[in-house]
């Protein structure tokens, strides 16, 4: 009877730390904010540690109880071994850095510091493999999503509804969209999200589902071109091999992608040409500028697919079906690596805030590391005193690598880069597996995360993306795919 009555108040305990995290990460860290664009990244830091010093020790506690009852390392044991080996190289990191403090707070930085990483991995290790009902969670997180969108619609036309970007200079009115902040950052948010909603869009299985998901799917694509960066286009290119197979599946599935893109080009050919978003087209550039210019062939070349999917039978296209995936694969392979050899023949170092040169003094300064600290780093978010050079030259304060990879090889070492790595190797081996189960709706999941990944090599982790990112890698633990 003791038993039992202790078994309840553990479930119950973990349901309600469960649901409490969900509720911060996908709601309250993406809405909150203070002096709007101000202080973004302060106040959301605020925010998360605030939460942080609530839910960390019963999230210790839970860790603990969970390894003493072995329910710990069961299931997802594919994640949980390089995660735990990234929080040891992170600790290893943090308390022989010069400046133990702040590597541990991470105010050097974006506040990604040794007590997030800390956070985090405790939140995880917490959380995972319990299956419970997400519907209600998933039903905020859209509802956020949706309202982010269409926020940042608005900002096209000039429709401040918040009123966060009254004292921005004009050319930054643009850099900043919804309530997250700077469009790099939105990038990962977006590359989480509409590669999960696009793919529940193909596996809807009624009319009002397929709808909700076409109309979600529409923002998202649609705000993701409107931000005009460069990163959310690597975000595609990394996911879109995943879901090609999930997309040519079944000819309704072209159907569903030909018939949103073709309404999405028209919309975005009535925007450019309508002239109420004059200030927003003066200021775009890059490939979303390019989109823009040719919606309408982009259009007609979609409204053509769509049409004549409409005269393929079904019993036709499923023989060919195979043949259909390796040659889309295969010619998208091929695309993929031409256009990666034309547009590195013309980035410049002052590419993306600079970044080629951001990159290039990163190195240096690796190889003038002392050998432990090439192994172990510097500490977490302590690269503000390496970049102080381009900060001084520009007038503009440099404290991050603007991409995760190497900022963790600054920060962490050799040994923190191998265990991020490891992560995302273990994140690929579960994908290959899900593949092999046909579990297309965890499948929904993994093209989120990798999406993230090709955007991350460009951009460094803000907190509010890393909590999302750890929302998916939990649902992912779970076992039941009807709680997605």
């Amino acid at each position: 009877m003791a038993g039992n009555k202790t078994r309840k108040i553990y479930e119950v305990f973990s349901d309600l730390l469960y649901y409490a995290f969900f509720f911060f990460a996908v709601i309250l860290m993406v809405l909150y904010f203070h002096d709007a664009y101000f202080d973004i990244m302060e106040a959301k830091a605020g925010l998360f540690f605030k939460a942080c010093d609530l839910l960390l020790p019963f999230m210790v506690i839970l860790t603990i109880a969970k390894c003493i009852s072995r329910q710990l390392f069961r299931k997802s044991i594919i994640l949980d071994l390089p995660v735990v080996l990234f929080l040891i190289s992170a600790s290893v990191s943090t308390f022989n850095s010069y400046s133990i403090n702040n590597a541990y707070t991470g105010d050097q930085g974006w506040y990604v510091g040794y007590k997030v990483i800390l956070f985090l991995v405790m939140s995880f290790l917490a959380l995972k493999d319990r299956n419970r009902d997400n519907r209600i969670i998933l039903f905020f997180l859209y509802l956020v999503f949706v309202f982010e969108c269409g926020i940042s619609i608005l900002t096209v036309f000039d429709i401040d509804l918040l009123k966060m970007r009254e004292g921005l200079s004009l050319s930054s009115f643009y850099s900043y969209y919804g309530t997250i902040g700077n469009s790099n950052w939105f990038a990962g948010y977006l590359s989480l999200l509409v590669p999960f909603i696009l793919c529940k869009y193909f596996l809807s299985e009624n009319r009002i589902e397929a709808i909700a998901f076409c109309v979600l799917s529409f923002l998202g694509i649609l705000v993701s071109v409107i931000i005009g960066v460069d990163s959310i286009y690597l975000a595609c290119a990394f996911c879109i091999p995943l879901i090609l197979p999930t997309i040519l599946a079944e000819l309704s599935n072209i159907r569903k992608l030909s018939g949103l893109l073709s309404i999405l080009f028209l919309t975005m050919f009535i925007f450019q040409k309508s002239g109420a978003a004059f200030s927003y087209f003066a200021l775009l550039d890059g490939i979303s500028l390019f989109l823009f210019r040719y919606s309408l062939i982009l259009f007609f070349i979609n409204s053509i697919v769509f049409i004549s999917s409409c005269f393929i039978k079904k019993e036709s296209y499923q023989n060919i079906r195979k043949r259909i995936i390796v040659i889309a694969e295969v010619v998208y392979l091929i695309s993929l690596i031409m256009a990666a050899i034309i547009l590195s023949r013309h980035v410049e170092a002052d590419w993306g805030s600079h970044r080629i040169e951001l990159w290039s003094l990163s190195l240096k300064a690796f190889k003038n590391f002392t050998p432990f600290m090439k192994i172990f780093g510097i500490g977490p978010e302590m690269l503000r005193n390496i970049y102080a050079p381009m900060s001084s030259k520009y007038g503009i304060v440099y404290n991050v690598s603007h991409s995760e990879p190497i900022q963790v090889l600054l920060t962490m070492g050799i040994s923190g880069l191998l265990t991020w790595l490891f992560s995302w190797a273990s994140v690929l081996m579960g994908f290959i597996k899900e593949i092999k189960s046909h579990d297309q709706q965890k499948i929904c999941l993994y093209a989120g995360l990798f999406a993230y990944f090709g955007q991350a090599l460009v951009n460094s982790a803000t907190l509010t993306n890393i909590v999302l990112l750890l929302c998916f890698a939990i649902f992912i633990s779970q076992a039941e795919n009807q709680n997605f």
